[in-house]
């Protein structure tokens, strides 16, 4: 999908940077009233209903995750590193599958896991699916 942006569409601060960076004191000099200043090309958002995660930490401890949207909002299950099962549940939220966790998410959800370093990786769902069934 592509989105033209058009010099009317920004803040008047952001106006001002932009033409200040391109030398010019007036937008019609660069044609910006009447043409889009940029287009940005983005990719719908992948619609899922289930995900797998890997978690690893500043010490390399390592945790999975399995989230799949559910009536009642996300049901997770955390599994080690063995890919054993130890915590799990329904989150009540009304989000995509594709923004959760949040940080908070992870906080809440692995609280023995907390670490201002964690790599969230998604991984392929049927690879986890394999290991832990």
């Amino acid at each position: 999908m592509e989105i033209e942006i058009y010099f009317k569409d920004l803040t008047e601060d952001v106006q001002k940077e932009i033409m200040d960076a391109a030398g010019i004191s007036d937008p019609r000099e660069a044609n910006w009233d009447v043409f889009p200043i940029t287009t940005l090309c983005v990719d719908p958002v992948e619609t899922k209903d289930k995900i797998a995660l890997k978690f690893t930490n500043a010490d390399n401890q390592t945790v999975y995750m399995e989230a799949h949207q559910c009536d009642d909002g996300i049901d997770y299950t955390v599994y080690d590193e063995n890919f054993k099962g130890v915590d799990g549940g329904v989150l009540e939220i009304d989000i995509p599958i594709t923004r959760f966790p949040s940080m908070g998410d992870i906080e809440q959800l692995i609280p023995n896991f907390s670490d201002d370093k964690i790599n969230v990786v998604e991984i392929n769902y049927n690879w986890l699916d394999e290991r832990i069934n």
